[in-house]
């Protein structure tokens, strides 16, 4: 592994941080220094100040590794503007996310960049991942599609690539618009924008990151929250196909959000159904039951997967 440290580096992976757990953010940075595509730089932006274990770690761990570069938000600003504030400072046209609860493998970084080299007309590239449970145990392989024109088919019923495999071009991200405050759908909106700007998006089939499903991120796309802020960005691509430009406001989303909560008995079985749907359980079909007859609103997602599901086949048909 060849490290040139005076060199602009050829790919800036950009990760933010929060509460992790130390063994956690540890596995997730070293697996990037230790990346078998040595020129990269790793930002890291720290979002609680206050985090003395956090700030002190990381200060020690750049003393190590002068890829390694730390910023710090004056105070909790949410993942959206941390992200922003790393890619405004990466050195490389190729950026690459990362998050702090996951692990990624180590040729990860060099297969997308030498994809990304030999494939200029992609925007993002993403991959598939292992899902891991807390104790880093495998509960299985989920893998996204590749083809561009199943992805445009797909988008509206769900997410086209998994965050934080993503590798994009900082241009095409600087002109549409960056990350959006979208109450963790910010990626969801990016890679729409994207394809309305005419971008293109893939995913490589090798799995290449091990993606932590724990308390703390088992957010399923079918509850409430999730739920509105998706059908907010459809409209918002609508919009954007109608007029060339869309009418996003934070303070209109804001209002439809604290309109109605999720209840716990909802809670409840959408955390059954995350851990259920990684480890490929049929149990997870239980869990779609009730929530079909307890929530309208998961309901309507329950009917959007089976619209994907008709999609998937028939694609799979054509071929």
């Amino acid at each position: 592994m060849s490290i040139n440290h005076n060199d602009t580096p050829l790919v800036s992976v950009v990760m933010a941080c929060y509460r992790e757990p130390l063994a956690w953010l540890t596995l997730a940075i070293d697996s990037i220094l230790q990346q078998t595509l040595g020129e990269i730089e790793l930002i890291v932006v720290i979002d609680d100040p206050n985090n003395t274990q956090i700030c002190d770690f990381l200060n020690q761990k750049q003393l190590t590794d002068k890829r390694l570069v730390v910023l710090k938000n004056s105070q909790n600003m949410g993942l959206p503007h941390s992200l922003n504030t790393g890619i405004d400072h990466a050195k490389a046209e190729l950026v690459a996310r990362m998050d702090a609860d996951d692990i990624s493998l180590p040729q990860r970084l060099k297969m997308q960049y030498d994809y990304m080299q030999t494939h200029p007309d992609v925007s993002l590239l993403g991959s598939a991942i292992e899902n891991i449970d807390d104790n880093g145990e495998s509960l299985g392989i989920t893998e996204f599609q590749s083809a561009a024109q199943v992805i445009k088919k797909i988008i509206p019923y769900c997410s086209v690539a998994c965050h934080p495999t993503w590798m994009f071009r900082k241009s095409l991200f600087d002109s549409v618009g960056r990350y959006r405050m979208l109450q963790g759908a910010e990626d969801y909106d990016l890679l729409y924008r994207i394809l309305d700007a005419g971008g293109n998006i893939t995913n490589l089939s090798t799995p290449l990151l091990k993606y932590r499903l724990h308390s703390a991120s088992i957010t399923s796309g079918m509850n409430l929250k999730r739920y509105k802020v998706r059908h907010y960005i459809i409209e918002m691509h609508m919009q954007r196909l109608a007029l060339g430009r869309d009418e996003y406001s934070p303070i209109e989303l804001q209002t439809r959000l604290a309109q109605q909560k999720d209840s716990n008995l909802v809670t409840f079985f959408l955390t059954k159904l995350r851990r259920y749907e990684a480890s490929k359980s049929i149990k997870r079909l239980y869990c779609l039951a009730a929530l079909f007859f307890v929530s309208s609103h998961v309901r309507g997602r329950i009917i959007d997967h089976i619209k994907l599901a008709f999609i998937l086949k028939s694609v799979k048909s054509e071929i």
